[in-house]
């Protein structure tokens, strides 16, 4: 019999696969699954949505992205994530009532979390102003465009420290 004619009988290896050690994040309280998944190869340029309440899942668009910031319930925030590089921006939202807030983050070290507004502030600290508020659909607009490179014209981020 001809080696060619035999069949094999070694099955296929499938690549190693580890998963990561959990020692480094157990008990560790800023760690984030989100993070861990944008760190994976497939999941460079991918946006995820993690709201406080919910499935975090993966967004192909900004209209889904609407929906998920539509159907946030009050008092409650969703946070949006993008790997770029080796930062990873995000934006977050919170629900008050029907209008929504908008916050972002560049990804490095030395940001903090700013507010987005369109104008300067005119009410009371402690009180919603409009400047700051949103509805739903321009809050997800917002967000999308922050993960994608930059804030959409005529808005700016307010630094909250």
């Amino acid at each position: 019999m001809d080696h060619d004619d035999q069949r094999s009988t070694e099955q296929p290896r499938l690549p190693e696969f580890r998963i990561a050690d959990p020692s480094t994040w157990r008990g560790n309280p800023d760690f984030d699954p989100v993070d861990a998944l944008l760190a994976m190869p497939n999941h460079r340029d991918s946006i995820f949505w993690a709201p406080q309440v919910g499935t975090t899942e993966e967004l192909p668009s900004a209209a889904a992205l609407a929906d998920r910031v539509a159907g946030l319930g009050d008092n409650c925030f969703g946070v949006l994530k993008r790997r770029a590089s080796s930062r990873t921006r995000f934006a977050q939202t919170l629900r008050i009532g029907e209008r929504w807030i908008v916050e972002v983050h560049d990804g490095t070290d030395g940001d903090w979390a700013s507010r987005v507004v369109r104008g300067r502030r005119t009410a009371p600290a402690g009180v919603l102003d409009a400047t700051e508020s949103w509805i739903a659909g321009e809050a997800a607009e917002v967000m999308w465009a922050w993960l994608h490179g930059a804030l959409p014209w005529g808005v700016r981020r307010e630094r909250l420290r």
